[in-house]
C-alpha cells in the first residue's frame, strides 16, 4: 500500500482504540516505517542508503514487515510507558497496522522473516487482493477515511474527506495544487513550511497565492494576522512577490476566502494597449511574435524564447510596470528596420545624391562670386564631389551585383511578415 493508505489506516486503528486524536495523528507517522525496505517508498527516498541495503539483503516485505520487527519496536518504544500508556499503544498500533493491512495486497508479507520465508496473505483468490496504487486502494483509502471520521465523532462530508485524503499525500504540494485549482476563482492563501536557501533554514509563513504550477508557486508574503478575510489591498500591493519551488516545500495548506478574484482575458495585436492595464494587477499569458526576434531580459516573471521564425514571451504574474520593454517592441522593430535600410546601397546612394546636389549648388554659388577669389574652397569642394560620385558608382555596382539581397529580404520579413498576437489573463486581488 502507499504511505497515504498506511497513515490513514493507522490513524483509524488508533482512534478506534480510544487513543486521543492528536496522539493518534502524531504516532501514525510511524506507520510508514516498515516500507524503509523499498527505495521508492516515501521513507525509502528519505533514507536511500539504508533502504537499498535492506532491500538487497532481505527483500521487500520481509524482515521489516515481520512479527520480529513488531517486537523490536515494542521494546524500543517501551520508554514511552513512562510518559503515557496511550502513547506507547499508539506507537505499537501504528507500526503493526502497516503489516496487517499489507496482508491484503497481491504479494502478502513474510511474517516470520528472517527465520522463515513463508508468505502470508489474506485471500486465496488473487482477484480479492488489492493492487498497490490501483482504484481498489483508493476506494479502500476513502472508506478508511470515512470510518476515521466516524470513530472520532466528526461530521462527515465528501469535500472534507477528499481534502483530508489529499492532505496526506501533499509532500504536500500535489494535493495543495488541486485545492488551489478547484478554488482559483477565489482569493486563496497558503500556510507554507519551506526551506529558505538564503537563511539555510526551514520557515513557516503565510502567502497570498497568485498562481500555482506543478513545479512552483507564485505568491505574496503576508503576516499571519492578515490571512483570510482581513487582507487589505494596500498591503498586498506593497508586498514582495515570492516564488517557491515544489522541491523546497515541506508542507503547504491552501485556504480559499470568500473574496472573488477580478479576472479579465484580453486578446489582441496592439502592444500599446497593454499600457492601459490597471496598476495593482497581475498579468499572465503569452505573446507570440513571428518574423521578429525582440531583445528582452528574462526575469522570474517574464521569459523570452526564440525559434528560427518566431518568438514566444511568457508572462507569469508580471506587474504592469514590468511591461515597458514589451510595449516598446513596436518602436524597437521600427528602429531595427531603419537600421537595416541604412545598410542598403539604395539608401546610401540616396543620401549621397542629396550630398552631391548640395555640393554642386555651393560650387555654382562660389563660381558666380568669382572663381579666382574662391579658388581654394572651390578646389576642396570639387575633391569632395569626386569622392561622393566615386562612392555612388561603387554602391551602384554593389547594388547591381545583388549584395543587398539578404538585407532587403530581412527588411521585408520584419516589415511585411511581422505578426503579433497575445492572449493575456489580467487579475486583481
Amino acid at each position: 500500500m502507499t504511505a497515504a493508505t498506511h497513515y490513514a489506516f493507522s490513524y483509524f486503528v488508533c482512534a478506534a482504540a480510544g487513543i486521543p486524536a492528536p496522539t493518534a495523528a502524531a504516532a501514525s507517522v510511524l506507520s510508514i516505517l516498515p516500507d524503509i525496505d523499498h527505495p521508492q517508498s516515501l521513507i525509502g527516498r528519505v533514507f536511500p542508503f539504508i533502504s537499498k541495503n535492506i532491500l538487497k539483503k532481505y527483500g521487500h516485505r520481509t524482515v521489516t514487515h515481520s512479527l520480529f520487527s513488531i517486537l523490536t519496536v515494542m521494546v524500543i518504544a517501551s520508554p514511552a510507558l513512562f510518559i503515557s500508556g496511550s502513547v506507547y499503544a499508539a506507537l505499537t498500533l501504528a507500526f503493526s497496522s502497516h503489516i496487517f493491512i499489507d496482508l491484503f495486497n497481491r504479494s502478502g508479507v513474510k511474517l516470520l522473516a528472517p527465520f522463515s520465508q513463508k508468505e502470508y496473505i489474506s485471500f486465496r483468490t488473487p482477484e480479492l487482493r488489492i493492487i498497490v496504487s490501483s482504484w481498489q486502494e483508493y476506494v479502500a483509502l476513502f472508506v478508511i477515511v470515512f470510518l476515521a471520521f466516524t470513530v472520532t465523532g466528526e461530521a462527515f462530508s465528501l469535500n472534507k474527506a477528499v481534502r483530508s485524503v489529499s492532505k496526506i499525500f501533499y509532500r504536500h504540494y500535489d494535493g495543495a495544487l488541486t485545492d488551489y485549482q478547484n478554488n482559483s476563482d477565489y482569493l486563496c492563501t497558503a500556510k507554507v513550511e519551506y526551506f529558505d536557501h538564503v537563511n539555510t533554514t526551514m520557515l513557516t509563513e503565510h502567502f497570498i497565492v497568485l498562481n500555482m504550477y506543478p513545479e512552483k508557486m507564485y505568491g505574496i508574503k503576508i503576516k499571519a494576522s492578515e490571512k483570510g478575510q482581513g487582507i487589505s489591498i494596500s498591503n498586498i500591493e506593497s508586498s514582495q512577490r515570492v516564488i517557491l519551488k515544489k522541491d523546497d516545500i515541506n508542507e503547504i495548506d491552501i485556504t480559499h476566502t470568500t473574496r472573488r478574484m477580478k479576472k479579465k482575458v484580453i486578446n489582441g495585436s496592439n502592444l500599446s494597449d497593454l499600457a492601459d492595464i490597471p496598476a495593482g494587477s497581475f498579468v499572465s499569458g503569452t505573446i507570440k511574435i513571428k518574423n521578429y526576434n525582440p531583445e528582452l531580459k528574462n526575469t522570474d516573471y517574464i521569459r523570452l524564447d526564440h525559434t528560427p521564425s518566431s518568438s514566444l514571451i511568457t508572462l507569469t504574474c508580471a506587474m504592469p510596470q514590468e511591461l515597458g520593454d514589451i510595449i516598446r517592441i513596436e518602436k524597437d522593430r521600427g528602429r531595427e528596420i531603419q537600421s537595416l535600410r541604412a545598410k542598403t546601397s539604395a539608401y546610401q546612394i540616396e543620401r549621397l545624391h542629396a550630398e552631391e546636389v548640395s555640393l554642386k549648388r555651393r560650387l555654382i554659388a562660389l563660381q558666380k562670386r568669382g572663381f579666382y577669389e574662391n579658388y581654394l574652397v572651390i578646389n576642396r569642394l570639387n575633391n569632395e564631389l569626386k569622392k561622393v560620385e566615386s562612392r555612388i558608382d561603387t554602391l551602384k555596382m554593389r547594388e547591381a551585383s545583388g549584395l543587398d539581397v539578404d538585407t532587403l529580404l530581412e527588411i521585408e520579413k520584419i516589415e511585411k511578415g511581422f505578426i503579433l498576437e497575445y492572449k493575456l489573463y489580467i487579475f486583481q486581488l
